[in-house]
């Protein structure tokens, strides 16, 4: 590895910088974790306390400012959260944007716990789960045209696969960064 690294000592410093970023926004993840603890339990877990983090994944999403990025954090309450390096404004507002939406349509909309923090956020997951009868695929489908009236009417990007996650009879639309 000294060998290669001397060799090609422009890619040392790359690594060498990028390990170096890395291992500060992990440090500032866990600092705001710990800042943020109380409020993360009050308001995305509804009171549930946890101890501890078991688990963090990284390389979720793009990198912003310096090479952060998103992280799924899981709790020792088996609850997983995920924090964002940036606002998480839009996700609210979108979501408070489509339950209205939806409201006028005579239908109700699945709505996350979001903690805004300003220059970051924190985000309960939102789990997968399927439809159980013929009706909620069908509501799925009929809610899913009305979300995609409002992004079309806004232009929002970034929508694929991995932002709308199916939850039953709702269609939801996370990481609305480009809102």
């Amino acid at each position: 590895v000294n060998q290669f690294m001397n060799k090609y000592p422009e890619l040392k410093k790359c690594i060498l910088g990028f390990g170096t970023r890395y291992l500060t926004y992990i440090c500032q993840f866990f600092d705001h974790l710990q800042k943020d603890k109380d409020h993360i339990e009050k308001y995305l877990l509804s009171g549930r306390e946890f101890h501890k983090i078991t688990s963090i994944h990284t390389n979720l999403s793009d990198r912003h400012h310096g090479g952060k990025m998103v992280i799924r954090a899981e709790t020792d309450s088996g609850d997983v959260l995920f924090y964002k390096p940036h606002s998480v404004k839009n996700e609210i507002f979108f979501q408070k944007l489509s339950s209205w939406f939806m409201g006028q349509c005579g239908l109700c909309a699945y709505e996350y716990p979001v903690l805004d923090k300003g220059r970051y956020g924190w985000v309960k997951a939102v789990s997968a789960k399927e439809c159980e009868t013929q009706k909620q695929a069908e509501q799925y489908f009929f809610r899913y045209g009305i979300l995609l009236c409002l992004v079309w009417l806004f232009g929002v990007g970034d929508l694929h696969g991995e932002n709308i996650i199916a939850h039953g009879e709702y269609p939801v639309f996370v990481d609305m960064e480009f809102f």
